[in-house]
């Protein structure tokens, strides 16, 4: 998976799947881990329907942060976006810091590239309405070149927030300024 070609990425889902069918026949369902993991490299394969429907999986099966964040991505990127944000926000405020907190270095989670990460934050960092955050990472995603064919998802993104920040700027003159003295 670190790999992150397409050849090494597919030859990544096959060894999940393999793990998945060794871990079937335990006592706890499959590993959560696995499943996650299976469904992120479903998802930069491009198969997003399998990479929703393995998320769900693994979310029945034990639902860390990372993995419903990894869910979200995954619907965002399907272009239901108010879904994946209205999953960031149930889990609330305090998930998102944890979730950061376990990308810094020495936490548990990583990313391939490391570019991806930023679209995690910037998705998260817009779900709470921290838009300069979010317009922040969804740069540093851009600038990355991680997945390309996730781009024009985070570009539209950005240049979203970038008007919300444009409009908010622009002074509004009451019609009837004597009125409001």
């Amino acid at each position: 998976t670190k790999l992150a070609t397409k050849q090494s990425l597919e030859a990544a889902a096959r060894d999940y799947e393999k793990m998945l069918a060794r871990d079937d026949n335990a006592v706890d369902g499959p590993s959560a881990r696995v499943l996650g993991n299976l469904a992120e490299t479903y998802m930069m394969l491009g198969r997003m329907e399998e990479s929703l429907d393995t998320y769900r999986e693994a979310l029945r099966n034990a639902g860390d942060t990372s993995t419903w964040y990894g869910y979200a991505v995954a619907l965002d990127r399907d272009e239901n976006p108010r879904q994946a944000i209205e999953i960031i926000r149930s889990l609330g405020r305090e998930q998102h810091e944890a979730f950061k907190t376990s990308i810094s270095p020495g936490g548990s989670t990583f990313f391939v590239p490391e570019g991806e990460k930023f679209y995690y934050f910037a998705l998260s960092d817009e779900a709470f309405g921290f838009d300069e955050q979010a317009i922040d990472n969804w740069q540093k995603y851009i600038e990355s070149g991680a997945h390309p064919e996730f781009q024009p998802r985070a570009k539209a993104h950005r240049d979203a927030l970038l008007t919300r920040k444009k409009r908010r700027a622009i002074p509004i003159e009451p019609p009837w300024p004597e009125l409001f003295r």
